[in-house]
């Protein structure tokens, strides 16, 4: 959770981490996104067909494989739907992307996935990919680190180096 991230900060147990959302923590720390990734919906087509048009009312009914490691918090996902007066039908979740194509191409269902995660990864070549709400929903990696870091020159070049990397991945 955000309040054992903040936490181990002060107490000098991590320097920096990538964080999967923006992070309010206060005067005390500092972030810079790394990457925005837009979501698609993920699919094998001998299990799942859609028309043309794919409806967000359609989508939500269908059966879904959600990828949540903490199965307790709503997604961001789960927020969009909410906010049309839908729910989705998760009928499970996975802790990882891994096993997400097997369990698709053996069942009827859909993830939403970002776009970054599954687009160049081999193990989904063979499913469907179509945009999720392309301009509504995106997810984010941010960089955040302490303040009191702020000028420590080998810190600076660590932090340097991984924003260099992930810029070059958008590209």
């Amino acid at each position: 959770p955000m309040v054992q991230l903040a936490e181990s900060f002060t107490l000098g147990r991590i320097d920096m981490a990538i964080i999967g959302n923006e992070w309010d923590a206060g005067d005390g720390f500092l972030q810079q996104q790394l990457i925005s990734s837009q979501f698609v919906v993920i699919y094998d087509e001998n299990q799942v067909q859609f028309g043309s048009d794919m409806t967000i009312e359609h989508l939500a009914a269908l059966p879904h494989l959600a990828s949540n490691y903490s199965y307790k918090t709503a997604t961001i996902i789960d927020n969009y739907f909410a906010a049309h007066g839908l729910s989705r039908q998760i009928m499970a979740t996975s802790g990882g992307i891994t096993s997400i194509p097997a369990i698709l191409r053996e069942c009827e269902m859909v993830s939403i996935l970002p776009e970054i995660m599954v687009a160049d990864h081999p193990l989904f070549n063979e499913l469907v990919m179509r945009p999720f709400a392309p301009e509504q929903v995106s997810a984010t990696l941010q960089l955040a680190w302490h303040r009191l870091h702020e000028h420590d020159p080998v810190q600076q070049y660590i932090r340097d180096w991984i924003i260099r990397h992930f810029a070059a991945m958008s590209q």
